[in-house]
């Protein structure tokens, strides 16, 4: 008995679906494109202002980095009490979390416990090749700045804890507007 062979029927099909694609009438001529330069300006200056738009919504007291150029790509998420940001920047992507939830352990001594980092003076250390700075903010809201370089062996700025405190210290609060 022979056995079917499917391409041999779905083959014909495709190509009958491709030419009859081509045989489409023409569209009516596409209108001149702006240039480039201008709307990646115009684009990345929305980005940027829907960005700090979104934060100045959040639920909490929000932060964002000085450098608008950085929020070009920003993705602003938030839920009941914290909020976070994704900005991937060239070889590299920050992500930035604050959150407003306490959470206290009654089996553990406060007094035991190293002093509550500060937006001053940021807790910043390496996890997993991620550098990191935690703080927590003057009305109490626990704040992670990441820096996730794409090549951690050769880019300068995931060497050390540097850069993520540079840009942990160039984060300005955002002002809600009303």
């Amino acid at each position: 008995m022979p056995r079917f062979r499917a391409h041999h029927t779905l083959l014909p099909l495709g190509l009958a679906f491709v030419l009859a694609a081509c045989d489409e009438p023409a569209s009516a001529p596409a209108q001149p494109a702006p240039p480039a330069a201008a709307a990646t300006v115009a684009l990345t200056e929305d980005a940027a202002a829907r960005a700090l738009a979104a934060l100045a919504a959040a639920p909490i007291p929000a932060w964002a980095p000085q450098d608008r150029s950085l929020l070009r790509e920003a993705t602003v998420t938030s839920g009941p009490r914290w909020v976070a940001m994704t900005m991937p920047i060239p070889g590299a992507t920050l992500y930035l979390e604050g959150n407003g939830d306490h959470f206290a352990a009654p089996e553990v001594d406060p007094a035991t416990l190293p002093p509550v980092p500060t937006f001053a003076a940021p807790r910043v250390y390496e996890n997993e090749a991620i550098w990191q700075a935690d703080w927590v903010d003057e009305e109490g809201f626990a704040w992670t700045l990441h820096l996730e370089c794409e090549d951690t062996v050769h880019d300068p700025r995931c060497q050390d804890g540097a850069a993520v405190t540079a840009l942990q210290q160039s984060l300005r609060r955002v002002e809600a507007t009303p």
